[in-house]
């Protein structure tokens, strides 16, 4: 029953993390509070990681992704998602520190600001016809809202600070994924090879190929 009523209540903070983080309430910053647990983070990472699966259900296709293989699918995107979160947050840590000096530790923000991946729950929808590229580019920019607003509460400064402190973490987030991108990749295609045997098909214009080739197909 402690196990039950444990994972209960990590799915219920996790509810109330996300839902706060989507509406930009101030009140997610309670994450900042020593007997806050990483598993409501990890469980909305897991959550905004499936629903990008879901929303990107071509590439699904084309790997011919099974059982086992989504797993490994989604434990490569939930990695993905708190990896680079985790730099967002060292750099507006070390940002904060410098400016804002502040007693939260660099896990403590990473924490924070692993929750403006909250909006990704709702991933799925990019798999809509046509209004899928609107729709990611929509869910991007309320991401970065939540971040907005988070970081302003967690750093008690005003929007425009806060905005400041959000543009150059994201940029240098931005630089990071750019050098250690390629290497990052090649690394996962390689273990994506080992464990299933076949290579892993992101290229857009083979999957566009793969599908107008099945559109063909059709009777």
């Amino acid at each position: 029953m402690d196990v039950v009523r444990f994972l209960a209540d990590q799915f219920a903070m996790s509810w109330f993390l996300g839902w706060n983080a989507l509406r930009f309430s101030p009140d997610v910053t309670i994450v900042l509070a020593p007997e806050t647990s990483w598993v409501p983070l990890i469980l909305i990472a897991v959550g905004a990681a499936a629903a990008t699966l879901v929303g990107q259900s071509v590439v699904l296709l084309a790997n011919r992704i099974r059982r086992w293989a989504l797993v490994i699918s989604l434990l490569f995107a939930t990695i993905g998602i708190l990896a680079t979160h985790a730099v967002e947050g060292l750099l507006l840590w070390g940002l904060g520190q410098l400016i804002f000096p502040e007693p939260w530790t660099a896990l403590e923000i990473t924490k924070v600001v692993v929750l403006s991946s909250a909006p990704l729950v709702f991933g799925f929808l990019t798999a809509i016809p046509l209004l899928g590229p609107a729709i990611n580019r929509l869910l991007s920019v309320w991401s970065l809202l939540v971040l907005w607003a988070i970081v302003a509460a967690t750093f008690q400064v005003g929007f425009w600070a806060a905005a400041g402190l959000v543009l150059v973490a994201w940029l240098g987030t931005l630089l990071v994924g750019n050098l250690l991108g390629p290497l990052l990749a090649s690394t996962r295609d390689r273990i994506w090879r080992r464990v299933t045997g076949r290579p892993l098909h992101l290229d857009t214009t083979f999957l566009l190929e793969m599908v107008t080739s099945a559109e063909k197909d059709r009777p």
